[in-house]
Order: C-alpha cells, then sequence, then structure tokens
C-alpha cells in the first residue's frame, strides 16, 4: 500500500477506512519485514490516541493523516509497489534460505534449538 492505494481506496470506501488501513499495512510491514521495533508505532499512535480521545475506525481523519505521516519517517518504506514485492520476496528468500539450513543441520545430526516469535 502506499499514499496513491490510500487515496483509491478512500474514494472507494471512506478516507477512515483507507488511512487506518495504511496505519496498519505501514506498521506491520515495519516491524515484521523491515525488523523495526514495535515500540517506535506504538508510541506514535499511543500519543495521537490520547491526543484525540479515540482509536482506529473512530479516530478523526486528519489524526489517522498524521499517524500515517509519522509511521512513513520510522521506516523507509518504498511507494513504488515494485520496489515493495522486491523486499518481500527477499525477506522470503532469506527465510527459506534459513529455514533449509536449519532443516539441513538436524538431519546431518547437529542439534539446534530454534524458536520463533509469532
Amino acid at each position: 500500500m502506499n499514499d496513491s492505494a490510500a487515496l483509491i481506496i478512500a474514494s472507494l470506501t471512506t478516507p477512515t477506512f483507507a488511512y487506518d488501513t495504511y496505519r496498519r499495512f505501514l506498521e506491520m510491514f515495519g516491524t515484521v519485514v523491515l525488523g523495526v521495533d514495535p515500540n517506535s508505532y506504538r508510541k506514535i499512535y499511543a500519543d495521537m490516541k490520547n491526543k484525540s480521545q479515540s482509536s482506529g475506525i473512530g479516530m478523526p481523519i486528519e489524526d489517522l493523516k498524521c499517524i500515517v505521516e509519522e509511521f512513513k519517517k520510522v521506516a523507509d518504506i518504498p511507494q513504488d509497489p515494485w520496489q515493495v514485492i522486491f523486499i518481500l520476496f527477499s525477506v522470503l528468500f532469506l527465510l527459506l534460505h534459513h529455514s533449509l539450513f536449519l532443516q539441513a543441520s538436524v538431519r546431518n545430526g547437529n542439534s539446534c534449538r530454534v524458536s520463533f516469535l509469532v
């Protein structure tokens, strides 16, 4: 998702839905794909939530747009969808490679303990 997609979604649904979705995408992409500390996003969201006394879909559109702009400063998430797809495939490739390496290590008798945070 990017600025253009948010505008299109806003025209098809509501601006509040579009920018809340964009906010969630930026947070998820930043934390899961780029490894950004989730507390960076939580602090921005909590500060705005306290300011506007509402959250998510109930938040005024101006506040949601402000959150989106602040979230975009936290991590450099490209506006070009092809660059986003390239990043996603790169991360997936690295995860697959790492997973195959762990499976090969276990098969060869090397004990390893792996824990995943989900």
